[in-house]
């Protein structure tokens, strides 16, 4: 059981702090408390003094002058170096049974500030920048200034990894096992009472600092056990487990290197490791994996935060739970954190791994399953202005997607042929693909929504259920008799063209006209065109929501209603939903479009052959001022290379987007669209993004 392996670990615990380094660093303990029960100090707005510290005795003069200044109305008594005064932090309790008090070292942000560690957390300010103004203060009574959240971790890697990610705003107070907590949680003294009221004041005495907005309490996966005594101490702290790979997290905790960060769950005494030894940790592991699976179905405030997207779970789910939204420069900065590399001894530790993966994979499936039912399709928090984003702060997102010469993939696959080359990895392309149900791989699309890069996203449950409606006859009816306007092409090639623009321009013909069909006789000219080459006459219907009489589209695909969620990123820039249906063949020239655009494929399939706006130099664009600008002078099926030399230097990436699935396509990228058979697809724009437009702007389309 749970308990009985807990208690196995605290007693793992007990052994490591009753060893030779335990009683170092236990002794080292008492001597700062005794250093600090001598040191004067001040009194903290909202705390209450100890009354048998008597401060007029020890130094009548500048301490009376500084209570006076804090606490009275004397402000200008107060000495210059004090006068901006942050706050208070608690670094050691002495001995939890026998005492209310806590040691509070007063924080001295000015240095951190001139030079800003890499990691500001709670042991940075105790090294650093205690001021000589320690002092002993009750903390029983005291309520939270602002929100705290707790995060367990089963490795030195996780904690370290949750630290750098939280410690990137410098208003997270970020504590990893914060002495006097550990002490007050692992007081065999203590009265039930008693170690509830200090907790309670712990707790809160993290937030009495101007400099901070929230606090972040870090603790080893071995107190789990204490879960029960957090939750009745702060009834509205979110709890978070950290979950690493089991290698990882069994690798950590009978790790016996000699410095630590906190002897975890089963962490060896000073003997070897042993067989024994490991077979306790593997079953501390799976019970800590069984105790958070529960915690999941009985308390509303628990997350599991996968290692691997950690920063994308932790704004996804646990920021809003605090009502967190970190600023741009912030949020930037805390999805492009990386893990750093962490050697795990999995041929060593695989006979043991194994045992844990079904808990492993239990736990994650109950945290999906929470997700999923609590708030439905993820919504992703970024800037009300996404588009005013500094792209500056973003990194580049090269090397992915993997780029192969536009030359190759043109030569390799004739876009005049609509027959899907026997090429292996042609379906599955080098864009990523995410399981959107998956809520660990809908984190992971969700970062490189972010960063603006394209992926593919498959198993949307509303997506699919469209897919499955949207038979002939289904759509037959919903069109009806009445008659739509239909672009014709005298070949298969379909390039867009602004008839405002060729108003002005009297010679340009366009390479399409305009006619009226019912969605019935569309479709048998498109069935039609299943057995005709690419110099017959095609078909192309392109429809929207927005009309009275096609409103039914949006009610069909509500992942897109404008409102925000994982698909529309900003409603505001939302102009409905746009509908295309092509037959085989059917080619849409290579051009950009400046929105965000999610592009869901609803019946057949298409070829994609997308760029990076990086390439717009290298692709003969017509200019804005020309009927069919943003759109290529080439005709890509049959590229005269010695005329496009350019072009030869231009690097693209190839997908079959197929029913069911749906392609972000971010602003700015050129794509160059294929039909291979009888198709639908919709798709719709959110807003505007900033990342990539630079590349436009040199290329002669913007004027910013």
């Amino acid at each position: 059981s749970f308990h009985q392996a807990s208690r196995q670990a605290m007693a793992g615990l007990t052994r490591e702090l009753s060893s030779r380094r335990g009683r170092a660093f236990l002794l080292l303990s008492c001597l700062l408390v005794c250093a600090l029960l001598l040191i004067p100090g001040i009194a903290i707005p909202g705390m209450r003094a100890d009354p048998d510290d008597d401060i007029t005795e020890r130094e009548p003069s500048r301490l009376q002058q500084l209570w006076q200044g804090l606490a009275g109305p004397a402000a200008s008594a107060v000495p210059a170096a004090h006068t901006q005064t942050e706050g208070h932090v608690p670094i050691a309790v002495a001995d939890p049974s026998q005492t209310d008090s806590v040691a509070m070292c007063d924080v001295d942000f000015a240095p951190l500030r001139a030079t800003p560690p890499a990691e500001l957390m709670l042991g940075s300010l105790a090294a650093r920048s205690c001021t000589s103004d320690v002092r002993i203060v009750r903390v029983l009574g005291l309520e939270a200034r602002t929100a705290v959240s707790f995060l367990f971790y089963t490795s030195t890697a996780a904690a370290a990894h949750a630290a750098t990610v939280l410690s990137v705003d410098q208003g997270n107070l970020v504590a990893i096992n914060s002495p006097p907590l550990m002490a007050t949680l692992l007081c065999a003294a203590c009265t039930t009472e008693h170690r509830q009221a200090l907790l309670r004041g712990l707790i809160a005495a993290h937030t009495y600092t101007t400099r901070y907005a929230r606090a972040f309490l870090l603790l080893p996966s071995g107190l789990v056990g204490k879960l029960d005594l957090i939750r009745e101490a702060c009834p509205h702290c979110p709890v978070a487990l950290v979950l690493d790979p089991p290698a990882l997290a069994l690798t950590s905790l009978i790790s016996t290197s000699p410095e630590p960060l906190l002897p975890g769950p089963c962490h060896t005494p000073d003997t070897a490791d042993s067989t024994d030894m490991t077979t306790l940790c593997v079953a501390t592991l799976a019970a800590i994996y069984k105790t958070f699976q529960g915690q999941l179905a009985s308390h509303t405030g628990t997350f599991i935060l996968p290692l691997d997207t950690l920063a994308v779970a932790l704004v996804e789910a646990l920021f809003p739970a605090i009502k967190y939204t970190p600023p741009d420069g912030v949020l930037a900065a805390m999805l492009s954190s990386r893990q750093a590399g962490v050697p795990i001894t999995s041929d060593a530790m695989s006979e043991f791994t194994a045992v844990l993966t079904e808990a492993h994979t239990a736990l994650l499936a109950a945290a999906q399953q929470q997700h999923q039912s609590s708030s439905g399709p993820t919504v992703f928090p970024l800037n009300p202005k996404p588009e005013d984003l500094d792209e500056a702060r973003i990194p580049s997102y090269l090397p992915y997607p993997r780029l192969t010469p536009l030359r190759q993939l043109l030569d390799a696959w004739s876009p005049d042929d609509p027959n899907i080359p026997n090429t292996p990895g042609i379906y599955e392309g080098t864009l990523q693909r995410f399981d959107f149900s998956n809520v660990t791989q809908r984190s992971q699309a969700a970062l490189l929504r972010y960063h603006e890069v394209p992926f593919i996203l498959t198993n949307i449950p509303e997506i699919l259920a469209v897919r499955d409606l949207w038979t002939d006859e289904y759509l037959t009816h919903r069109f009806g008799s009445s008659f739509q306007r239909v672009h014709k092409s005298s070949d298969n090639h379909f390039p867009f063209f602004s008839a405002a623009v060729a108003r002005n321009l009297p010679d340009y013909k366009p390479h399409t006209s305009l006619v009226e069909m019912t969605y019935a006789g569309w479709l048998e000219a498109a069935h039609e065109a299943e057995d005709k080459g690419p110099d017959s006459p095609h078909y192309y219907f392109q429809t929207r929501s927005t009309g009275s009489s096609h409103m039914w589209i949006g009610k069909d695909i509500q992942i897109f209603d404008p409102k925000p969620s994982f698909f529309i990123i900003d409603p505001k820039g939302n102009r409905g939903i746009d509908c295309r249906f092509g037959s085989r063949g059917i080619i849409a020239e290579a051009h950009y479009d400046g929105g965000r655009n999610f592009i869901a494929m609803l019946k057949g399939a298409k070829r994609y052959v997308i760029l990076p706006p990086e390439e717009c130099p290298n692709l003969y664009m017509y200019p804005r001022s020309h009927p069919e600008g943003r759109h290529a002078m080439k005709d890509w099926s049959k590229v005269d290379w010695a005329d496009a030399p350019k072009m030869e230097n231009a690097g693209a990436i190839q997908v079959i987007l197929r029913a069911g699935e749906v392609l972000y396509l971010p602003s700015y990228w050129f794509h160059y669209i294929q039909s291979l058979g009888v198709s639908a697809q919709c798709n719709s724009r959110s807003g505007f993004s900033r990342r990539g437009r630079k590349h436009l702007v040199d290329c002669g389309f913007y004027d910013d």
